[in-house]
């Protein structure tokens, strides 16, 4: 039997291989195979067409085409790997669907949709050697974006005839056509049948077939037939007569004509010449199998953006003394300053109201304050303004937030300003700003686009940036402003605030918080952690951080939200030596699949504005989960915590009061 059945293990629909071949006889299976060279050269027979892969080129052999494969230098390394159809087709029905890649000459594959492709194969062997944690699932979701790949860059309508891929009509038209062709070419069909399926007329139909298949209709229904011979050929016992007319021949001397056409042979001599016992098929396998961490070797440079490839993946094992490890230095909680926005914009209880709750979350000190002075005007017409800012300053001095005004414009007399704000505030109030009445900016704060910062690939970047370089860490905006780039969302449009326009706290908005919660005593810090403590309460803040995030490939993977979840995963293993009291442990977590806001807002469609009802549904699905469980006093005590995708986890040890 020429036919193999690829096997699978359960929850896998994938293997691969690992061949430095020599020969493989022909044969052809349900399951997609795509073959990646590593080393060396190949030639496979596809069919009727022979191709030579160079190191480095993929080749796609899809269900049921019969193939083989043959050694064209002695040290060729080959990955060959096996896609279960019946997975792919519950994504999409690719039912007589075909894939093509383009192998003529050496730069050919040299092109961004190829390297995708690589990228692709290489995350799947990376998973499938690794094994590590859940990697079924992220091998799942990874076909289903090589899936989705295939179609969009190497289906056989687009091969040869790009512009079809901008014409979803006519792709859809003849797409529909060539799988009526291949799931009825055993019938006597015709052009004008499927002109008058298609409601077209027989020569437009004649010239688009010719135009987007390479063939005329006769032609390709021929070479279909001429094709599927191959199989009736080498697996049967029926008479060339009787394969004829299962085919859909009308005489034997046609299928005799096309056959030759293609195979330079008769199907008679085409089966005498490839018509091999089992035993003799089987001995002209000849093929070394090779270790698949030799090919992961020579492919790693796909995955250096990968964060589940080595390290990442691994379990961070901590042994912390809470009463004897303590770094001594000096550690400040919270962030010193926010950028509220223009003045005017705040006088409104709903933003004071945001404000109020942001002091609670954040604990900042100053609310820096822009356009606090009209341009180009008498004094008298400021005061006159002031008098109707003056409950915006209150109000901040009531939630003990001092407020820092941006000087921004050159004419505008402080000193006037001075005097009646001591009016306003009385005499002593300039001593409550320590570092001055007024923020010595040019301008505001950089409020460029970027749609990263809706997303929680924020949190790792603001935690380590915070621990490790809070010196130079920029001054947060509370809410996101408009500026005068184009922006085409209303929702979500890439503000570096924290807070959106609809009030909803963004990812960011969670990492200063949970930075607001650690201590003022630091016990350690690591790589993706820092243990804080204050008044016997314990603080542990893990984080999913690597120098990789800074890379554009995270960047792109961060940005990508087509139903697969980015890839980082790590474990903590936490053991608390000499736990001296009983404590209340409450974690929070955030994430990308838990609430985070701009990824819930994606789950449902990313609409470009919010009902009341989405508004109401985001709310209450946004925002860190939270966990509540005891740690009693003993000399170990372990804390496991998994991080999965951009995100952090804030962990509290609370001591527990004794009542007498």
């Amino acid at each position: 039997m020429r036919r193999e059945f690829i096997e699978f293990a359960p929850n896998l629909p994938v293997n691969v291989h690992y061949h430095s071949c020599k020969h493989y006889p022909i044969h052809w299976h349900k399951a997609m195979e795509i073959i990646y060279v590593v080393e060396g050269k190949i030639s496979v027979n596809i069919e009727t067409e022979t191709h030579v892969l160079k190191e480095g080129q993929i080749e796609i052999i899809n269900s049921d085409e019969a193939h083989s494969i043959s050694g064209r230098s002695g040290n060729n390394k080959a990955l060959i790997f096996n896609i279960d159809t019946g997975f792919l087709n519950k994504y999409y029905d690719i039912e007589n669907m075909f894939f093509y890649t383009e192998t003529s000459d050496a730069d050919v594959q040299k092109s961004e949709k190829y390297e995708k492709l690589r990228e692709h194969l290489a995350i799947l062997l990376c998973e499938l050697f690794q094994r590590s944690e859940d990697f079924e699932e992220f091998i799942e979701d990874t076909l289903v974006e090589l899936l989705y790949h295939l179609i969009n860059n190497f289906h056989y309508l687009i091969y040869d005839e790009e512009s079809l891929k901008d014409n979803e009509v006519q792709f859809e038209r003849y797409d529909r056509i060539i799988k009526y062709i291949y799931s009825n070419y055993h019938n006597r069909i015709s052009l004008q049948d499927i002109a008058r399926r298609e409601y077209l007329s027989s020569h437009y139909l004649s010239y688009g077939i010719k135009n987007n298949v390479g063939y005329s209709f006769n032609d390709f229904l021929n070479l279909t037939r001429v094709e599927e011979a191959i199989k009736l050929l080498l697996d049967t016992n029926k008479t060339i007569s009787e394969i004829s007319e299962e085919l859909g021949f009308s005489h034997t001397r046609y299928f005799n004509k096309h056959f030759k056409k293609h195979y330079r042979c008769t199907p008679m001599q085409y089966r005498k010449k490839h018509d091999l016992s089992a035993e003799e098929y089987e001995a002209m396998k000849k093929y070394d199998t090779l270790p698949i961490s030799t090919a992961l070797e020579h492919i790693a440079n796909y995955l250096e953006y990968y964060p589940r490839f080595h390290s990442e993946n691994r379990i961070i094992k901590l042994d912390i003394d809470l009463i004897g490890n303590t770094h001594g230095d000096s550690w400040t909680t919270g962030i010193e300053a926010v950028y509220l926005g223009c003045c005017k914009e705040l006088y409104s209880q709903r933003k004071m109201a945001y404000i109020a709750q942001a002091k609670k979350d954040l604990n900042f000190k100053y609310g820096i304050i822009s356009d606090v002075f009209l341009k180009k005007t008498d004094p008298f017409a400021q005061l006159a303004y002031w008098e109707e800012m003056r409950e915006i300053f209150s109000s901040l001095m009531r939630l003990d937030i001092i407020p820092q005004i941006i000087l921004d414009d050159e004419g505008i007399d402080t000193d006037l300003f001075i005097k009646y704000y001591e009016g306003f505030f009385g005499e002593d109030a300039m001593k409550d700003w320590p570092i001055g009445a007024f923020k010595d900016i040019n301008g505001k704060p950089d409020l460029s686009l970027d749609p990263l910062y809706d997303t929680t690939y924020m949190i790792p970047l603001i935690i380590d940036a915070y621990i490790n370089q809070k010196e130079d860490m920029p001054c947060p905006a509370l809410f996101d402003e408009l500026s005068d780039e184009e922006i085409d969302n209303s929702v979500f449009f890439g503000g570096k605030g924290l807070i959106n326009k609809y009030g909803m706290k963004k990812p960011s908005y969670y990492a200063y918080s949970f930075l607001s919660l650690l201590g003022e005593n630091m016990i350690d810090k690591g790589d993706g952690y820092i243990i804080t403590e204050s008044d016997g309460n314990y603080q542990i803040l893990l984080y999913l951080y690597d120098d990789k995030l800074k890379s554009p490939g995270i960047k792109d993977r961060a940005l990508k939200k087509s139903g697969m979840r980015t890839m980082l995963k790590r474990k903590y293993s936490i053991n608390l030596s000499s736990l001296p009291d009983d404590f209340r442990v409450i974690s929070y977590n955030i994430n990308e699949k838990n609430g985070s806001t701009y990824d819930n807002w994606i789950s449902i469609g990313a609409p470009k504005a919010l009902t009341g009802e989405e508004l109401k549904l985001l709310d209450t699905a946004s925002g860190p989960s939270v966990k509540f469980y005891n740690a009693g006093k003993s000399p170990v005590f372990n804390i496991i915590s998994a991080l999965e995708g951009y995100g952090a986890n804030l962990i509290q040890l609370q001591k527990v009061q004794k009542h007498l």
